[in-house]
């Protein structure tokens, strides 16, 4: 119930998309490859091949990097992935948290069918749950959205610890955070970010676009887990708006261009640098993210692909009459 108290994204214009029809393939890519025997290796990797295709080649090349299966070492290489003590446990523990993923693929063909309200000439891709040894949370490619269940085993998980990873990491660990994560990769995969795009001003933009995107195809869920933020964090976000635009117009921020510099203001941290403690990590991007809506609310005509497309960030921002 906190949690409603700071959901600020307007779902007035939210579409109705009941009537929609779409049919996602799901595959449970983890279950059928630790299934397979040692007795049999070799042919049950022939099989796997034949049945999940380039997905097979994307997992085993790009996701646990044993590279191709003309690679020599490869059959052993996979035989030990799988056979691995610790990925065994893992695996297992991905197979008692998601046994039954009917909720979670429902929620995922809801956020689709509004995928398909904004880009009704988009594909939409099949979807593959897989254990990858931790590493991507998620995976895209040509037709293919792939989930890393062990990346999302709860933030109290005991592995998580043992890989070192800080408290502010392991929050984000969790079911709830699928959702957000998928949309966001396919996102950040359709509509990339310009070489060109050098600057703060411009990387907070365009993440703020991604968070909107985000916005539009999981209308019913909080603020808070889109953005990976707790309610104080939040909430601190929205009494501090006005002091950390001024404090990036005071300071000439806006148009650093090293990537470091950038970095403090986009990336995952326990809090942004520049503020205090109590300030969360990537509030650049909030900050992006309400340039966004003031935009797309001053532009009611402008469609959600024109704003995917748009990279004149300036535009943007002059658009937003941006000023908390």
């Amino acid at each position: 119930m906190l949690l409603l108290n700071f959901c600020s994204s307007d779902k007035s214009d939210t579409p109705d998309v009941s009537k929609i029809n779409i049919n996602i393939h799901y595959y449970r890519f983890d279950k059928d490859l630790f299934s397979i025997s040692n007795d049999s290796l070799e042919n049950g990797i022939f099989n796997l091949e034949k049945k999940y295709d380039k997905f097979f080649d994307l997992f085993c090349s790009k996701i646990i990097n044993i590279g191709q299966e003309n690679n020599r070492n490869f059959v052993p290489l996979l035989q030990k992935y799988i056979s691995d003590y610790n990925m065994i446990t893992v695996y297992n523990d991905c197979k008692k948290n998601y046994n039954n993923i009917g909720s979670l693929t429902d929620s995922i063909s809801n956020g689709f069918k509004f995928y398909k309200y904004y880009f009704p000439n988009n594909k939409l891709p099949d979807l593959y749950f897989y254990m990858g040894g931790f590493n991507q949370s998620i995976v895209t490619s040509d037709g293919v959205l792939g989930i890393g269940l062990e990346k999302y085993l709860g933030e109290n998980y005991i592995y998580y610890k043992r890989l070192g990873l800080a408290k502010y990491q392991c929050y984000r660990l969790t079911r709830r955070y699928i959702l957000p994560d998928c949309f966001k990769a396919i996102a950040l995969s359709e509509f990339p970010m310009p070489d060109s795009s050098n600057n703060l001003l411009n990387s907070m933009i365009y993440q703020g676009k991604v968070q909107y995107f985000v916005d539009k195809m999981l209308p019913e869920l909080n603020d808070t887990i889109k953005f990976g933020f707790t309610s104080k964090q939040w909430e601190w976000c929205l009494n501090n708006e006005n002091l950390m635009w001024s404090y990036l117009i005071d300071k000439k921020q806006l148009f650093i261009t090293n990537e470091m510099d950038i970095k403090r203001y986009i990336d995952e941290a326990p809090f942004t640098t520049y503020f205090p403690h109590e300030s969360p990590g990537r509030t650049g991007v909030w900050i992006g993210w309400r340039i966004v809506n003031k935009y797309m609310k001053n532009n009611p005509k402008i469609t959600l692909e024109q704003l995917m497309n748009e990279n004149n960030y300036q535009k943007i921002l002059d658009g937003s009459k941006y000023n908390p």
